[in-house]
């Protein structure tokens, strides 16, 4: 649309370097001006050229040269908006290419110079927009891993993948046991890499798909049974039990509890970091070269012990943040003309329509345009007692419609949902 006025504003008349506002009898005339050899002769503007492509031609985005971003935009009420939108930023300088979709909240900007990027926001500003980058995702993916006991094994996973050439960034958290990693190869490289760290890795396909961690009954049997050997050892000292059946015992006590702990610090010293169970290791074999073997089996279990105590307060947060994402439903149905489709929450863009049942969760924020009902906010506000909605209220994903049916117009994505943002707070804790 803007550039459809700024050809005619250039080539209107045979008066070309004149400004001139962009009148309906120019663009009737705008093919005939055009098609006609002294118009091009006479003006040699970039915008009367046979080359010209239009700004908000979403089509030929991709074959625009230049620097390429991508935002958010906050606070489009209609589709109008977005061609406000296009039209005041096609104006500004250097900019090539602006592309804006009203129903993912997007922004597509192709500019001369990285430059002029940074002054979108304010300029967004003035138009009564609120602009945040998107950062390009790229080949990120999310992984669940198991066989962290420590903070020190996340470091450990992190300097290991950091030595892949394939691999752009990764940042692992050991509260949620999570791994996000940008990288070039393929999945199944990734998890070898992961298992020569030591930990073990599965894919997280979408945001509801939580790998279980596999259950640490093992580690516990292990763990009870190098305590056992350990009090063996102890009592077998007390009495006339030969010294050497007695370091038998230890010794086995320590391999027991001590192989993880041990791999662990072995895949730490060959990824040069040092951490815990680099420093355990080292003190154990130095108390089992001057003989010390008790107070090497001890180190060991004790060791063992507060992993133990640890994973079990992690699992627990991770139990609750599994409860988080139970609280919004996967799934929405979609109002299409007089039909009702049943669609993922990844796939309902904003603007659409859905509509929730009495008893049913609201499955995306949004802002009520047909019904009237009471809806329960407490898992998200705390509030004890259900609240009115009517038209034009806003109702948030993840609260329960308690009766009466509402068609609810989505104004957030589901990653930007409220609950969303509740979940991340919770997991970068």
């Amino acid at each position: 649309m803007f550039e459809k006025e700024q050809k005619n504003t250039c080539c209107n008349g045979d008066n070309c370097k004149e400004s001139q506002k962009p009148k309906l009898k120019t663009e009737f005339n705008l093919i005939q001006i055009n098609s006609t050899p002294e118009s091009k002769a006479s003006c040699q503007d970039d915008c009367c050229s046979a080359e010209f492509k239009p700004k908000g031609d979403e089509s030929d985005l991709s074959e625009v040269t230049g620097h390429k971003s991508e935002f958010r935009v906050h606070g489009m009420d209609c589709p109008a908006c977005a061609l406000t939108i296009e039209k005041s930023i096609g104006q500004l300088e250097h900019i090539k290419n602006v592309s804006v979709n009203y129903s993912t909240g997007k922004m597509q900007v192709v500019a001369e110079n990285p430059s002029v990027l940074e002054k979108l926001p304010a300029e967004m500003k003035k138009l009564g927009y609120t602009l945040e980058p998107i950062e390009s995702k790229g080949n990120v993916r999310i992984y669940t891993i198991e066989g962290m006991d420590c903070s020190s094994c996340a470091l450990t996973l992190e300097n290991h993948l950091k030595q892949h050439p394939s691999v752009k960034s990764v940042s692992v958290n050991f509260s949620t046991g999570k791994m996000r990693i940008e990288h070039d190869n393929s999945v199944e490289e990734i998890m070898k890499e992961v298992e020569k760290a030591g930990y073990k890795a599965s894919l997280v396909s979408n945001r509801r798909a939580e790998a279980e961690m596999s259950t640490t009954q093992s580690s516990n049997n292990l763990l009870v049974l190098s305590g056992v050997l350990l009090l063996f050892g102890f009592l077998g000292s007390l009495t006339d039990i030969s010294p050497f059946m007695v370091n038998v015992l230890y010794a086995i006590s320590i391999l027991i509890g001590g192989y993880k702990p041990a791999k662990s610090a072995y895949y730490a010293i060959k990824s040069r970091s040092l951490d815990m169970n680099v420093l355990m290791t080292a003190a154990v074999i130095g108390a089992v070269m001057i003989g010390e073997w008790l107070e090497g089996a001890t180190v060991v279990w004790l060791f063992a012990l507060g992993n133990a105590l640890q994973t079990k307060s992690i699992e627990k947060t991770r139990n609750s943040i599994r409860s988080l994402l139970d609280l919004a439903p996967p799934e929405a149905w979609v109002k299409q003309g007089r039909d009702l489709v049943r669609k993922s929450v990844e796939e309902v863009a904003i603007g659409d329509i859905i509509v929730v049942k009495p008893g049913d969760k609201i499955p995306l924020d949004g802002e009520v345009v047909q019904g009237e009902s009471s809806v329960n906010q407490a898992p998200i506000t705390g509030e004890s007692i259900p609240v009115d909605k009517q038209i034009g209220d806003t109702v948030y994903a993840g609260t329960i419609n308690e009766h009466g049916s509402l068609e609810i117009k989505v104004t957030k994505l589901v990653e930007d949902t409220t609950i969303s943002k509740i979940i991340h707070l919770v997991e970068e804790a």
